[in-house]
């Protein structure tokens, strides 16, 4: 048998260990000896990703949300006109958006993989704030760690381009059980880009339509296969005005949708269980932290 087949069992060895014995459980255990007690918003979200695998909340339900956002939006309007969106816009129209299948140059990221973010950035703030942190770990069932947070500028692309990369229906690889959370900093509509998500695909009936092969890859259906076998009843279109906030299972399926008429901008923040094999994609002064937040949040910083 190939090396590449020992290291991905040797790997899928690690990961069901970590799951089963090490990581995931002692983590289980933290959350029931400081069970945090959720408002009826917070187990309102809950119940949702229990059942549909999404919760979408209008601007301003999060009352966590209100000392951030005007932060958090100023950001997304900074990143959407800076320079180096400038750059990546021109060079993506040069190329109209011709990279390939797995391209995701319609994609601006304001955090560089390994970036750091500074402990009083809203981006962090809100990711760690307890009405935030409390709901995601309930739903996991344990302390989760925050592997990712940034800002997205999705570049306007041509009606008939083909989708590619995430604009595709798929699951995501990070684990079995993830929160992704979206925060739109601009209205979208149906031409801006709207996440969609199949409800049911995570815990509910279509949770074993096109499986992941393992918990590193991601599988995506043959195009059109999503709307063949699943009902547009099913297909959840989340337009809606800035400020609106989405929690979502995105082990289940899902597509970040294309814009066309206007750029779509929006936050976002990564919530995995300890034993996933995915790391933390930013650096954290971690002396400055350490004293703030609750364990729960310390925890999700790992340190």
């Amino acid at each position: 048998m190939s090396p590449t087949f020992w290291r991905r069992s040797l790997r899928r060895l690690k990961y069901h260990l970590d799951a089963g014995v090490l990581r995931n459980p002692p983590s289980r255990r933290r959350l029931r000896r400081q069970a945090p007690v959720l408002d009826e918003v917070q187990r309102r979200v809950v119940d949702r990703l229990s059942t549909d695998g999404i919760a979408v909340l209008p601007a301003g339900e999060l009352p966590a949300l209100a000392s951030t956002w005007p932060e958090l939006r100023a950001a997304g309007r900074a990143f959407a006109g800076s320079a180096r969106v400038a750059r990546e816009v021109e060079r993506y129209r040069r190329t109209a958006g011709d990279g390939g299948a797995g391209s995701e140059s319609y994609l601006v990221q304001r955090q560089r993989s390994g970036g750091v973010l500074q402990p009083d950035d809203p981006l962090l703030r809100f990711g760690l704030d307890p009405a935030v942190l409390d709901t995601v770990n309930v739903y996991l069932g344990l302390w989760s760690r925050l592997i990712y947070a940034d800002v997205w500028y999705t570049i306007p692309s041509a009606v008939d381009r083909a989708p590619v990369a995430s604009q595709r229906w798929h699951r995501d690889p990070e684990d079995a059980q993830l929160v992704k959370v979206f925060l739109y900093c601009e209205d979208v509509d149906r031409d801006g880009g709207p996440f969609e998500y199949v409800r049911g695909s995570a815990r509910g009936p279509y949770r074993e339509l096109w499986p992941n092969p393992d918990p590193f890859s991601a599988s995506y259906p043959p195009p059109g296969a999503v709307e063949e076998r699943i009902p547009a009843a099913d297909r959840l279109c989340c337009t809606g005005p800035a400020g609106t906030l989405i929690f979502c299972d995105t082990h289940g399926l899902h597509r970040g949708g294309q814009a066309y008429l206007h750029p779509r901008i929006l936050a976002t923040w990564v919530f995995v269980p300890p034993a996933s094999p995915f790391d933390r994609r930013y650096a954290v002064e971690a002396h400055r932290s350490a004293a703030a937040g609750s364990d729960a949040a310390r925890f999700a910083l790992g340190i």
